[in-house]
């Protein structure tokens, strides 16, 4: 019965704090007001420096990263390819007997 009792309180307070802050000074709410001046306060200033940081820290720390790892894929400073790793060729045989034929049809 104690828990009923707790959850109906924190609701009566959270309506009353929602009802507060529909309350209009000026043109503007209690709530818009609460609102600007979060937002605008010193601390969120410095929370907003920090996370700017540290996007750019991870950005430039992946770029790095891919950097580094992109490297561990080249060769000389050249991707390698299929074709690099592969040298497909005609053996000596063939070439020789082919350059023997192509010479015998020019005779």
């Amino acid at each position: 019965m104690g828990e009923i009792i707790y959850v109906l309180k924190i609701f009566g307070v959270t309506l009353a704090l929602i009802l507060i802050f529909q309350i209009r000074v000026g043109p503007q709410t209690i709530e818009h007001h609460a609102t600007v001046f979060i937002q605008e306060s010193w601390f969120a200033e410095k929370v907003h420096e920090a996370a700017q940081g540290t996007i750019k820290a991870l950005r430039d720390g992946s770029a790095s990263l891919g950097h580094k790892i992109s490297h561990l894929f080249t060769k000389n400073g050249k991707q390698e390819t299929r074709a690099d790793k592969f040298k497909l060729g005609r053996s000596e045989s063939y070439r020789n007997s082919h350059d023997k034929k192509v010479a015998d049809s020019q005779e």
